[in-house]
């Protein structure tokens, strides 16, 4: 009865990690379009003011990140020593303390509202961070692995749409590209820029009028991701449509194709609304919760 016992707390706490990373990627997303006053009353007029953006954050909702952050890194650190202890999980665990650095580490560098690279990192870590808490609550006794069968194959490539996906959203919102792309629309002149510069991680942002520039590499940017969402929507659809005609796959295509539903409807009613703050946010939340739901997809053939 040990054994079962030991179980049920590590999912507990696995289960509870997961939740605060949740927690600390929406509150981070929060504070970063806050900071850029996205979503502004005169926008976009208003919005990526310099002096603005490069303050860093403070209020209660600062405060509630840095300590669920601290808390993270606490559990984290925890869950390393007992896969030494237990020498099991021990290439997970040091995943989770290399990600926790790394996130720690990036923030040190934030804000940093000219260099794009602290901002994708910042995302693409933290989501890093939730998919490997969600698969080792998923499967907690790592059982041996399981032949790779073509659905296991195509739902492992969609884990990697999703997370690259959020990539770009991410790399989108550190060029400050929303108003690139007015309503469903990019300039046409965007098409003269190269996809090197769009894609440049040493690239420094310019700065024109007190307000972090929209040039043509933001529209390159903002069109990159819009076309993303587009591929991502069609693949990762078709593969929840798959999954619903799978018994033991049902409930998790069904989660997946509701969650990809939400996030594209709060993607549509961003560009045409002006990006509402809390739509924003929501967007990016929805967006973690799906790559759990990805993660859970893959996980589910994983066991046939």
């Amino acid at each position: 009865m040990k054994a079962p016992r030991h179980r049920a707390v590590e999912r507990s706490v696995l289960a509870f990690a997961g939740l605060l990373t949740l927690v600390v990627l929406a509150l981070s997303a929060y504070l970063r379009f806050e900071a850029a006053d996205l979503g502004c009353a005169d926008w976009p007029d208003c919005y990526a003011r310099i002096a603005a953006v490069e303050q860093r954050a403070g209020g209660p909702v600062a405060a509630l990140r840095r300590t669920t952050a601290s808390v993270l890194g606490l559990v984290a650190l925890g869950y390393f020593f007992f896969a030494l202890r237990r020498r099991r999980r021990r290439i997970a665990g040091t995943a989770l303390v290399a990600l926790t650095a790394l996130l720690a580490w990036v923030g040190v560098h934030t804000p940093s509202p000219l260099e794009p690279w602290v901002t994708l990192l910042n995302v693409t870590a933290g989501m890093a961070l939730l998919g490997v808490y969600g698969g080792l609550w998923l499967h907690p006794d790592a059982p041996p692995p399981a032949r790779w069968t073509g659905r296991r194959v195509a739902a492992g490539v969609g884990v990697g749409i999703v997370f690259a996906q959020i990539a770009l959203g991410a790399w989108a919102s550190a060029h400050y590209s929303e108003p690139a792309c007015p309503g469903l629309l990019c300039p046409a002149d965007a098409s003269a820029v190269r996809i090197a510069d769009a894609f440049d991680p040493t690239r420094r942002l310019a700065v024109a009028e007190g307000r972090v520039a929209v040039d043509g590499v933001s529209a390159v940017v903002q069109r990159a991701h819009r076309l993303g969402a587009l591929l991502a929507f069609l693949y990762i659809g078709a593969l929840a449509l798959r999954a619903l005609r799978t018994p033991a796959a049902r409930a998790a295509g069904l989660a997946v194709l509701a969650l990809l539903l939400v996030q594209t409807a709060l993607g549509f009613a961003g560009s045409l609304l002006g990006y509402p703050l809390w739509i924003a946010v929501g967007h990016n939340a929805v967006a973690a919760v799906l790559l759990l739901g990805a993660v859970r997809l893959y996980h589910v053939y994983a066991r046939d």
